[in-house]
């Protein structure tokens, strides 16, 4: 049995009165200027794959889909910007299937849950900040910190170490390594380049 999402009346310009129902999320896709443009270098946008997962998953009623226009950062190419209960989680390289379906993963587990939880491991070398005033934010979202727990201030997040590669072998030493690593050292995350 589907429970009833919220709803909102809303007084339209034209004077009529609309019933919205009101959404936990909304997933943007970037498919503007960059994103998306192979002839430029860019890879392509799984924009099927956004839609049909959405559609297949019945998100309709509790997460929006917009795919189309430009979010902005540009040189990230193939952006998504996801609004979780009015938190902004910026990816970017969506390039393939697996991060659609654990991006998805991740909307439905925290649907379920009824609130934002930390980004899966397997997403966290693709999440990006875009706004200054949101570091401290993402910083509690990314990692395992609760998202209740604030810092006293933004001298206590630490900027992660970013590890670009093009072997293999390099993101395997360094995934290894991290383990080795002592707790309160800053995030490691290694990134293929591609």
């Amino acid at each position: 049995m589907r429970t009833s999402q919220p709803h909102t009346r809303v007084l339209r310009g034209d004077g009529k009165y609309i019933n919205l129902i009101l959404k936990t999320g909304h997933l943007f896709v970037c498919k503007g200027c960059c994103c998306g443009h192979v002839e430029r270098g860019h890879p392509p946008v799984p924009e099927e794959l956004f839609h049909n997962e959405w559609e297949r998953r019945k998100l309709r009623h509790r997460l929006h889909l917009t795919i189309g226009g430009c979010l902005g950062p540009c040189p990230l190419s193939n952006v998504v910007l996801l609004n979780f209960d009015g938190t902004n989680l910026w990816f970017q390289s969506f390039n393939t299937e697996w991060q659609v379906l654990t991006l998805y993963d991740y909307i439905e587990a925290m649907l379920a849950a009824n609130r934002l939880l930390p980004v899966p491991e397997a997403l966290r070398p693709f999440v990006f900040n875009f706004y200054a005033w949101q570091a401290q934010q993402s910083a509690q979202v990314i990692g395992d910190v609760p998202v209740t727990d604030t810092p006293a201030s933004l001298e206590a997040v630490v900027a992660p170490i970013l590890v670009l590669s093009h072997a293999d072998t390099d993101l395997l030493v360094v995934r290894r390594v991290r383990e080795l690593l002592p707790a309160d050292f800053p995030a490691v995350r290694p990134l293929p380049l591609e």
